[in-house]
């Protein structure tokens, strides 16, 4: 592959694991040998690529300013796609967003222009459909369209590999399943209160599918029960989730005891405070298939997980963890159980493991390593070099 090597990469997702994705992988790529172009919104991570070019955020606090705002970013990452990309050469979107039909612009341009469209797939299909429910099956559908119409699918994990394949006719060749890069946190406090106490953190956007309402009354029964166990929960609920922020906060006692609620964008610099003192991350998830950023965050800094089974770290095998799974189902019973469970091991074991486990990934996903198997799949993919950046 020529170097330099003109790479387009874009993103609609400001900050979050998943806008925390997109800048590590557009650095690592420019630190590949490639010239990489980043259209994105502004990010709370340091940017370090030959170009980038801005996009805007929502001006307004409805739900419909926000998706406005999508289909303008769409659309002008539609445009650079035309302005930008030529024949063979790679533009890479990381995450198709739910505003479809507008959301497939730079899939549309990147076709016009013959160049090589690869996309990051995130989520199958979005926490939250757009569409009327009478129409949830054609927002499938295009979805499931859109998918095959890609040079390329990335995937994080097998399941989404399997799913691209049955669900959605996307041939084999076309797909990888590459790891997830670690997100580390620097200055880092352990905890070191009493072998009894119990400080569990519930940590990313508020949504249904973590079961935060659930994992919320499972504290309270454990605590009515004599376990000292605090539940930390950090992190901003998206405007379609607002009622279910709600519902949450409202099963949490009125003096807050036992309870740190956050329910806040939390920024880059807050995290070293917010992951310290943490005994175990609480990812209860369901109708989950996508690589988790709090599953990896937790790895990545030596932080043992309770989670249900679908919820992992690519490359590192879970199975030999001492601390044990959250039931499939994930309710307050199962939950409560599998952190009564952990409780009952030692923290000084719980650690150590949890120190094997970030070595083994830091081991094997380091962005370097990440971004030379990019660039090997998008030559595969038949991408052709250039002699120039721009």
């Amino acid at each position: 592959m020529p170097k330099p090597f003109p790479l387009l990469v874009a993103t609609e997702v400001p900050g979050s694991g998943l806008g925390r994705f997109s800048v590590e992988l557009a650095n690592a790529l420019e630190q590949a040998g490639l010239c990489v172009t980043f259209v994105t919104p502004p990010q709370q991570y340091g940017i370090a690529v030959s170009e980038t070019v801005g996009l805007a955020l929502p001006t307004g606090s409805r739900r419909s300013d926000k998706i406005a705002a999508l289909c303008r970013s769409s659309l002008r990452i539609g445009q650079e796609v035309l302005k930008r990309a030529g024949k063979r050469r790679p533009f890479l979107l990381i995450h198709l967003t739910p505003t479809l039909p507008v959301s497939l612009a730079p899939l549309i341009a990147a076709k016009l222009k013959g160049a090589r469209a690869i996309l990051n797939l995130h989520d199958f299909y979005p926490h939250t459909m757009r569409f009327p429910a009478r129409l949830h099956w054609l927002e499938r559908y295009i979805y499931r369209w859109a998918y095959r119409r890609f040079d390329l699918v990335v995937t994080n994990n097998a399941e989404q590999t399997r799913r691209l394949i049955e669900e959605a006719g996307v041939p084999e060749k076309r797909i990888v399943t590459l790891f997830h890069g670690p997100f580390a946190v620097e200055h880092l406090r352990a905890p070191d209160g009493p072998e009894r106490s119990l400080r569990l953190l519930v940590f990313g956007s508020i949504r249904p599918n973590k079961q935060v309402l659930e994992s919320i009354r499972a504290v309270r029964k454990l605590r009515e029960q004599g376990l000292d166990v605090e539940l930390r929960i950090a992190g901003a609920p998206r405007r379609e989730d607002a009622a279910y922020a709600q519902a949450c906060l409202a099963e949490i006692p009125d003096d807050q005891h036992g309870f740190d609620v956050q329910a806040r964008f939390i920024a880059d610099e807050d995290l070293p405070i917010i992951l310290s003192q943490v005994d175990a991350m609480l990812c209860p998830y369901v109708g989950f298939d996508s690589q988790s950023g709090v599953a990896v965050t937790a790895v990545s800094n030596g932080i043992p997980l309770i989670r249900t089974p679908n919820v992992g770290v690519p490359n590192v095998d879970m199975g030999d963890a001492p601390w044990p799974d959250v039931a499939p189902v994930a309710d307050a019973d199962a939950i409560a159980q599998a952190i009564k469970a952990f409780a009952a091991i030692p923290r000084i074991r719980r650690q150590a493991q949890a120190a094997v486990l970030k070595e083994r990934f830091l081991d094997v996903a380091g962005w370097g390593r990440l971004a030379q198997l990019y660039v090997s799949a998008m030559q595969r993919a038949g991408v052709q070099g250039g002699s120039s950046c721009h």
